[in-house]
This record gives C-alpha cells, structure tokens and sequence, in this order.
C-alpha cells in the first residue's frame, strides 16, 4: 500500500525526449519529477495507431473528463511516483541502462531509518553488515551481461530487501588469481612469481 503517490500523463508526442521537455516546462509535472519525496517510479507507453478524435480530456486532474481533443494523439505516456513504507529500492548508475565497467555507484534508499546495510552480487556472498551509507562504491561481478545487486538495510531486527540490475559490457576476466595456481606445484603456500 503507497502511502504518497503521483502521476505524469501527456499524449500526443512520438518520443520520450519530447514528452519528458513538455513535463519540465510545466511547473506541476517538473515537481513531480524533481520531488524527492518518492522513491519508486513507473513509466509507461502506448502507441495506438488506430486512435480517433475526439479524445476525452481531465483539465482539473480530479480523473473526470472535462473536456476533449478534436485529433487523434496516438502517442500516450506516463510517469507513476510512489513511496511506500515499508519499501527502500536501491539504484545502480543512477538507473542507467548499461555500463562499461564493473566499478559502479550504488544508490540506497533508508536514510533516516536504516542502521545498517549489506550486499552481494548475484550468485555472491553477502558482505558483513555495516554502517547505513545512500552512496557505495561497488564492483559487479565479472563478464558481460545482466547483473543483479542485491540489498538488505535493517533497524534493530527490522530487515528490508530490494535489487536492481544493470547491463554490463565489460568482458574483463580475472582467470585464475596466479599462472599455475600455486607455487611451483606446492599447494600450501600462494605466490605471484612469474613461472
């Protein structure tokens, strides 16, 4: 259950570059986007090439048509913004699609509630839980493709869970950590002499 919420919707624009410069022109949609009110966000679009005039219109927002538009829009977008209690999402990048590189910034929402974090990567181990940070550093793991980093932030025995993914590129390979594995065939002791 969303205990604050809001919406964007405009129609009638063919890309998203568009949409988003006609809701930073008006103050009320501009707000919604730069509030930091909300932590989660849903986006949404619909091509309707078979739409017709007239099209029905809210203009005091109260979702009752009031109004309409006499040509087709054919294009219709939205934005949905939302907070939940009991919901701290964590965000890769700044929710950017793809990365070049394992080295990747971590947004974690729980300010103000959180006393502590802890994180791995998909298939990895948690790290020891420590001190609640919004801003990590951290490295995904190796190879290109889909990546998942998952969070725990708790309060006391209060333990919330969120991910997110990201794409990765990089194709960097670690291999083994020394040439042989070990020195000269000795498996108790490591080295990275160069055979």
């Amino acid at each position: 259950m969303y205990s604050s919420a809001a919406e964007n919707i405009a129609g009638g624009n063919s890309t998203a570059a568009d949409v988003v410069a006609l809701w930073m022109a008006s103050t009320y949609h501009r707000d919604n986007i730069l509030s930091g009110t909300y932590r989660e966000l849903g986006v949404g679009y619909v091509h309707d090439p078979s739409d017709v005039a007239p099209i029905r219109t809210d203009n005091d927002g109260n979702c009752v048509p009031d109004s309409t538009w006499p040509s087709p829009l054919y294009h219709y977008w939205t934005q949905n913004f939302g907070i939940r209690s009991a919901v701290y999402p964590i965000v890769i990048e700044r929710e950017a699609y793809q990365t070049g590189t394992r080295f990747v910034d971590l947004y974690l929402y729980g300010s103000g509630w959180a006393n502590e974090l802890r994180i791995r990567n998909e298939n990895g181990s948690w790290t020891l839980w420590q001190t609640f940070s919004a801003n990590v550093a951290w490295e995904l793991s190796h190879g290109a493709g889909t990546k998942e980093v998952f969070v725990e932030i708790r309060q006391g025995a209060t333990v919330r869970s969120a991910s997110d993914t990201i794409v990765s590129t990089d194709t960097y390979d670690p291999g083994p950590i020394f040439s042989d594995g070990f020195q000269s065939g000795s498996t108790t002791e490591w080295s990275n002499a160069v055979p």
